[in-house]
């Protein structure tokens, strides 16, 4: 045979076999500790697990936590969204469970191509995934959102990365929109010494104003604690927060915590200041209680980038009897099982 021919059938062969090797790479299995799984009619989520915990991922909508669960329990609040309808109107439109978002809630001009739009999403190591968001039309943000799941614990660590993709500066900050499951208690620390609110909270009645001094049953304050047994009068509540927790504590015995970064030199770009908000609504309005610790606000520069990090925990916590939180007993829980 020509030396030529056989080098070339050689060479053929070897590019063949190349070929197969890429696509068996290419579909081999998943890292450790994530899978592809269906939920509701999402196909194809990715799912984090361990022996203490499981997350489901939703990068075909909005990037998101849709599972969050413990011993079965899910903490988050998760609606049948089947029949969504991105033209719907008001609350029929909120999609539900581990929701991120771009902020200053007031100030941020954002489309909806982050909110609600689809992801693109990749496992990236072990019990690990990041999600990334088209350009949005409207601001010209782009975000990648990496979730790491601790190898053994209930730990899931959140990074929101924003870069600047438009031709102007863009101011931005994190604001994390979970909803967890209707009917909990929530413990914030505060710090009466260095907060700028009197009752260590203000209040916003209707959207449109800010109440400073507000007094609610709901909201029981002792010491430099507030508890949140239930919802308030008005569903939306800020706090300066400085001690970068907040917990929720569930009537299905689950406490769920996150942990976040507080500047003492940072802007904070919502009306108040504040960097963590509570938006506790009654449960024939939506049966969910919104966590969402909030940080500084940046403007980023064409081309620049800034990242914020949540940690997240589920621990087992039993509901009291009476129904009342010791803000107190939580902390030191806090401390002794959510160290970063």
């Amino acid at each position: 045979m020509n030396v030529t021919i056989l080098k070339l059938i050689l060479g053929a062969t070897f590019l063949l076999l190349l070929s197969d090797m890429t696509f068996a790479q290419s579909d081999s299995k998943l890292p450790a500790g994530v899978a592809m799984v269906d939920v509701a009619n999402y196909k194809g989520c990715f799912e984090l697990k361990n022996d203490t915990v499981r997350v489901v991922l939703c990068h075909q909508r909005g990037g998101r936590v849709l599972i969050y669960e413990r011993d079965g329990a899910n903490v988050l609040y998760l609606k049948d969204e089947s029949d969504w309808d991105p033209n719907a109107k008001g609350i029929s439109r909120q999609l539900s469970a581990g929701r991120f978002d771009v902020g200053p809630e007031q100030l941020q001009v954002r489309g909806d191509d982050l909110w609600l739009g689809q992801w693109s999403a990749k496992a990236t190591g072990d019990r690990e995934v990041e999600m990334t968001s088209v350009v949005d039309s409207k601001s010209g943000l782009q975000v990648v959102r990496k979730f790491a799941l601790h190898e053994t614990s209930s730990r899931l660590t959140v990074t929101q990365t924003v870069t600047n993709k438009s031709a102007e500066p863009v101011r931005q900050c994190f604001w994390s929109r979970t909803l967890a499951v209707h009917g909990g208690v929530s413990i914030v620390p505060c710090d009466s010494k260095r907060s700028l609110m009197p009752n260590l909270y203000c209040m916003a009645p209707n959207g449109k104003t800010l109440n400073f001094r507000p007094d609610d049953p709901a909201i029981r304050r002792i010491d430099d604690y507030l508890v949140i047994d239930g919802p308030p009068g008005h569903a939306k509540l800020g706090m300066d927060s400085v001690k970068g927790w907040v917990a929720y504590q569930t009537r299905s015995d689950q406490l769920f915590v996150k942990r976040y970064p507080v500047s003492d030199i940072g802007l904070y770009g919502e009306l108040a200041g504040y960097n963590l908000s509570i938006w506790y609504p009654k449960e024939s309005f939506m049966p969910a209680c919104e966590v969402e610790p909030i940080g500084p606000m940046k403007t980023l520069k064409p081309g620049e980038s800034d990242s914020f990090t949540v940690d997240w925990w589920l621990l087992p916590r039993e509901f009291p009897a009476d129904g009342k939180v010791d803000p107190k007993v939580v902390e030191k829980q806090v401390d002794s099982d959510c160290k970063l």
